[in-house]
């Protein structure tokens, strides 16, 4: 599902029920997190974790293990990175390389 500026509010929530993977960019980087911030707080309760691209770019594999695990009180998990370029380019394809049967 492709949002733009002008339809993000209403789709949000429909988004929220029926994807697991969000991607913001542009240039208005304030817009951007402004789009995230809105998923959260409609995806709720949620275990958060929080990553860099350069941390991801140091070990690729991080990004596919994390969304892989399960939170440690069987909470829903929020991955949130913040990135510029392709510095996450190895972490997505990892993670989009090996399924896992329920996921995403």
């Amino acid at each position: 599902m492709k949002a733009t500026q002008k339809n993000f509010a209403a789709t949000a929530a429909k988004a929220v029920r029926e994807a697991r993977i969000f991607y913001f960019c542009g240039p208005d980087e304030s817009g951007s997190s402004d789009a995230a911030a809105m998923i959260a707080r409609l995806v709720g309760e949620a275990e958060k974790i929080e990553f860099s691209g350069s941390e991801l770019r140091k070990d690729p594999a991080r990004l596919a293990d994390e969304a892989r695990s399960v939170s440690l009180f069987g909470d829903k998990r929020l991955i949130q990175i913040r990135c510029t370029g392709d510095e996450i380019y190895d972490s997505v394809e990892a993670l989009v390389a090996s399924p896992v049967a329920g996921w995403p």
